[in-house]
Parts: structure tokens; C-alpha cells; sequence
């Protein structure tokens, strides 16, 4: 029987699994592996990098779920398997992807399309990220962004603009370069040039290496700009060209071999450069911890961002701090503090302002909430609030991750199946247990966690009520400890509602922003704001009523962006003033 995964809301699919072998298969697959392991060179600093990249995929804040089980991995591994399998037999080897064959193929007209990564066309930003050839490889460069932020302007800049970063080659005749698009389809970025330069030739041993690292400053840029990261198809109106006598762009270009330099340096501003506020802060920094500082003249820091793991430390870092009249400082501090680079520069005001008033109290919809309980210490039950939909969606919730650090969710190891009332009870029945504990309960243990699915289900049904839980219809024993052959009856514990917002997550569902969170005491309603990351100007403004167990929701329609949402609750008598935030991304 094939194996089967199953979704936190009970969904399931099947990964049909050939189980009969094919001897033949076999032994094609492992020649055609044999071979190019020995062709595969790794480069210097390698695995370094790797290691670094797996600790930055370690730490990234992605929210985890018990759920994912080991039919789910074993049908991954199956898939990336097969995949491996098909690079090797059809491409000959990862390497010779960024080697364009001698055939010649059709590219279909580009249509602009939103890409798989962070950025979408209209979303503000302060810097682009520029790949420069050097001696051995490419460096990082950077170059100031600006409205509307189309793309195009990353590729532009690498040709119009003279480098920043030390040790970087200029092109010959860069000015012959001009870009017609540059456009996202089907997963590929796609480079179409107006012109190009057809003149120049490198010259001496080694000139053919010298010209591909030209051309792989290209498309590592254009990969940026949609943060993307793979081949892209270049183009001269259209059509497959030559690019500096001996680059065929017949196929995408991509090669991975090539070496990136993440040297510590400050982009802009430039040297004792005068700017207007808000000022764009760009730098790339050595390592994770890295800090970009900028400091008034009485030593104040104004502004700071530091490089974190999320990055790898291999991400520019930018900014756009708004900054009074006067003489400042930037500076780039290594994680132990060590100055990297430093240099002053000048705001001598504020630009001119196109930007929007905030737009006061828009269209929102109120959210209907409901508390959905979890285990906390010392017996302590926390509870979350949650968009009031149905019962079943209660249920499903006690099974996920919450949002406190304190809380467990021991009911995430089971798969739901259904939930009923039925004879002044509810019956909630599971498909499934994957026997995945925070730890190995004792009877009372058991108890007190089932006491988190009765209290959701009393708080959503409004009172009280037992619930009886079954496995595929019949009783067991619920975390191996519980007897669930009797409904389990409500029993009154301590409980702690988490303030602060459980909603939005990072990137929310589609459709309208939900918000919902909690206060620790009661207010009357609560001011919200919708602000840009980049500029921190506020968009959006206005005020929601809080409910009587101290939580709000509400619902509000955005355009694609990145956001950062900050909800306050002024001082109330003894309450003091809170503020919550969360960032988050409209796809």
C-alpha cells in the first residue's frame, strides 16, 4: 500500500511508489552518477559556504509542524531523487547547464510575471544588488534604487554606472550595452537586449573564461533583481546571440562554479556625499553579526541594521533611515566590533515629498474571534485568539503551532477526521496518531493536555461541554495515557491569554489581512497602523474595538507589498500602553 501524508486539517494524499526494480534502470543511473561525480570539482572555500548556507537554513524563522511525518519526507526524497536522476540522464551533469549546446532553440515572448521570490515589481526598495567581475571571480556591488522599482534598473546600473567596490572590472565600451527588458516566464529570468557590445574581444590565455565571467555578471544581476537563482535567457531583440565573440547564448547561462566575493564594504552614500532625507544606506557585510551603524555628531546612534543568519551574511544590507539636517556617520562594524569601513556624509534636508497622506480609517471588515487553548507551564493553560469560523476549524487549531513560546501542541501529532455534537457532547474522532509527544505523559499529564481541546470547544460553543474522543470511531488511549472510552468533562484551570498579535503570519492566506491578537487588560478599541519596511512611511490607519475577553480582529484588503503592522493600546487607568507588531508579505 502506498504511503500516505496527511495535511494538519485532515487532508491526505497518496505517493504511489513503484516497489518492483528495474535492474536496467539501475545500472544506467549509477554509470551516469559514477561519471560525473568524477568530472564534479568542488571549488576552494566550498564547503564552508555550504555549512554556512545549512546553518542560515537552520536558523531561519520558519514555523514547523509536527504534521510533516515520515511519509511526506520519504515522498521528497523520492521526488528529489527522480529529479537528480533526470538532470543527469538529460543535461549530462549539473555543470553543463551553463554551457550553451550547439542547437539552437526558440524562446517564447517574455511576459512579465510575479517571480517565487521576496520581491514584486511595485515594492519599494533602497539598493539593487550588482555582480561585478573581478581577478577570480565576481564581487557584490550595489546601486541605488528608485521609484517605480522595475527591474530593468539592476541590469542598467551594472552597465551604466562605475563600480563602488574595490577590486571590481569595468567593462569595455559598457555604453554599447543597452537593455531592452528584463522579464520573468515559467520560472526564468529572461534578458533581452537592445544592443550590445560587438566589438570587444579579450584577448590572451584565457580569454574565453575571462569573456563567460563577463557575461555571468549579467545574468547573476538579472537572477537578483527577482531574487531569483538559476539560468536566464539572453537575448539581442529576441533573438540567440554572441556575446564577446565566444559566449553562445543559444541556452539559458548559469554557472555555479563561479567564485562570489562577499567582501565587508560600505556602497553608498559615498564619501562625504550630501544627500537628502530619507537617506539610502547600503553596505554588504563580512559575516553574520556584521553591523551598519549610523551615528550623529554627538555619537548617538540614529540608525542600525545588523546581517543575520537568515541571510547567510551574504545579503546587502540596506536601509532608508529618515534623518534631520546635520553631519553623520556610517560605519561598518564587524560582529566583534572591529571598524570595517567608515565614512561621513551630509543631509541637508528632506526631499521633496511625493509621498501619500495615510489613509485614515479604510474599508475593514470585524473578525469574529474564539479562544483556542494550549498547554502551558505549571499547568497553565494559554489561550490564543482565532478567527471564529467553524467548530471543526477550532479543533484543528489546538493541533497547531501557536504563538507563544511557552505553549506546546500535543494534538499536532493527530490527524482529524470530524467533529459532531452529538447527545450534548462533542465527538471529535482522529484519523491517526504519528505518536510525536513534547514528552512521554503519565495519566494526569494526558489529562491536563486534554483539557486544551475541552476548553477550546467550550469557548467556542459558548459554555461548558464534555468531549468525547475517538481513533477512526473507537476509544483509546489518548497520548497512550488517557482511557477516552468516556467523554472527558470540562474542569476549571488556571488559564493566561497570550497578548499581542496571533495574526497575520508572514505571509498571510490569500485574500483580505486578517489581524487578530489580544490585550493582557481591557481597553475600549486599539489605534493600528500598516507601515512600508522600507520608507517606515504608514499607509494605512485606524482604530477596531477590543471584544470583552480582551481580543480584537479585524480584516483589511492590501495590494501586494511587504508590511510591518503595529497595533496600540493607550494607558488606561493602572494598564499601561502596549504595542504590538508583526511584518508580513501580500503576494
Amino acid at each position: 500500500m502506498a504511503p500516505v501524508a496527511s495535511t494538519p486539517c485532515g487532508t491526505s494524499w497518496e505517493f504511489p511508489m513503484r516497489l518492483d526494480q528495474d535492474p536496467r534502470l539501475i545500472s544506467a543511473l549509477q554509470k551516469a552518477m559514477d561519471a560525473e561525480a568524477e568530472q564534479v570539482q568542488p571549488s576552494p572555500g566550498a564547503w564552508d559556504r555550504l555549512q554556512e548556507r545549512l546553518v542560515a537554513e537552520r536558523l531561519r524563522p520558519v514555523r514547523t509542524r509536527w504534521k510533516t511525518g515520515w511519509p511526506v519526507a520519504l515522498a521528497g526524497v523520492s521526488v528529489a531523487l527522480v529529479v537528480v536522476a533526470l538532470v543527469l540522464l538529460t543535461l549530462g551533469g549539473p555543470q553543463r547547464a551553463a554551457v550553451p549546446a550547439d542547437t539552437v532553440s526558440a524562446f517564447p515572448s517574455p511576459v512579465s510575471t510575479a517571480p517565487s521570490g521576496r520581491y514584486r515589481p511595485s515594492q519599494p526598495r533602497v539598493a539593487w544588488t550588482i555582480y561585478r567581475p573581478g581577478t577570480d571571480g565576481l564581487l557584490v556591488d550595489a546601486a541605488r534604487a528608485s521609484a517605480p522599482y522595475d527591474p530593468v534598473q539592476a541590469v542598467e546600473s551594472l552597465f551604466e554606472q562605475a563600480p563602488t567596490v574595490p577590486g571590481a572590472v569595468s567593462f569595455p565600451r559598457n555604453g554599447a550595452n543597452r537593455v531592452k527588458s528584463l522579464t520573468y516566464l515559467d520560472g526564468t529570468v529572461h534578458l533581452d537586449m537592445a544592443s550590445v557590445d560587438d566589438q570587444t574581444r579579450p584577448r590572451g590565455p584565457g580569454a574565453d573564461a575571462q569573456a563567460r565571467l563577463w557575461v555571468e555578471s549579467w545574468v547573476r544581476t538579472a537572477d537578483e533583481a527577482f531574487d531569483s537563482f538559476g539560468p536566464v535567457v539572453i537575448t539581442l531583440n529576441g533573438s540567440p546571440t554572441t556575446l564577446y565573440g565566444s559566449v553562445d547564448t543559444t541556452q539559458p547561462l548559469f554557472d555555479p562554479r563561479v567564485e562570489i566575493a562577499y567582501t565587508g564594504s560600505i556602497f553608498f552614500p559615498g564619501p562625504s556625499e550630501r544627500v537628502t532625507s530619507p537617506v539610502g544606506i547600503a553596505a554588504m557585510p563580512g559575516a553574520v553579526g556584521d553591523q551598519l551603524v549610523v551615528t550623529g555628531r554627538d555619537g548617538r546612534t540614529v540608525a542600525s541594521l545588523k546581517a543575520d543568519a537568515a541571510g547567510g551574511g551574504r545579503t546587502v544590507l540596506s536601509s532608508a533611515p529618515e534623518l534631520d539636517p546635520g553631519d553623520y556617520t556610517l560605519t561598518l562594524r564587524s560582529r566583534s566590533g572591529q571598524v570595517q569601513e567608515q565614512r561621513s556624509f551630509t543631509v541637508t534636508g528632506s526631499a521633496p515629498s511625493g509621498a501619500r497622506s495615510p489613509v485614515t480609517d479604510p474599508p475593514t471588515t470585524p473578525v469574529a474571534t474564539t479562544l483556542v487553548y494550549f498547554p502551558g507551564p505549571k499547568d497553565t493553560l494559554l489561550a490564543e485568539p482565532r478567527p471564529k469560523t467553524t467548530l471543526l476549524e477550532a479543533v484543528a487549531a489546538v493541533g497547531r503551532e501557536p504563538s507563544s513560546n511557552d505553549a506546546s501542541w500535543p494534538f499536532g501529532s493527530l490527524t482529524l477526521s470530524s467533529v459532531a455534537e452529538q447527545d450534548g457532547a462533542v465527538l471529535v474522532d482522529y484519523a491517526g496518531d504519528d505518536k510525536i509527544r513534547p514528552t512521554d505523559p503519565d495519566a494526569a499529564k494526558a489529562a491536563f493536555w486534554a483539557q486544551s481541546l475541552v476548553h477550546t470547544v467550550s469557548a467556542y460553543v459558548g459554555r461548558p461541554v464534555p468531549v468525547q474522543v475517538t481513533l477512526r470511531g473507537k476509544s483509546f488511549l489518548l497520548f497512550d495515557a488517557l482511557d477516552s472510552t468516556e467523554p472527558i468533562p470540562f474542569r476549571p484551570l488556571d488559564e493566561r491569554l497570550t497578548d499581542g498579535l496571533t495574526l497575520p503570519d508572514a505571509v498571510p492566506a490569500p485574500g483580505p489581512l486578517q489581524v487578530v491578537g489580544a490585550l493582557d487588560q481591557r481597553r475600549d478599541d486599539v489605534t493600528w497602523y500598516v507601515i512600508d519596511t522600507i520608507t517606515e512611511e504608514t499607509l494605512y490607519q485606524g482604530t477596531a474595538p477590543v471584544a470583552a475577553d480582551h481580543s480584537y480582529g479585524f480584516s483589511l484588503v492590501l495590494p501586494p507589498g511587504t508590511y510591518k503592522i503595529r497595533v496600540d493600546a493607550a494607558r488606561r487607568g493602572a494598564a499601561p500602553a502596549q504595542t504590538a507588531t508583526a511584518g508580513f508579505e501580500i503576494v
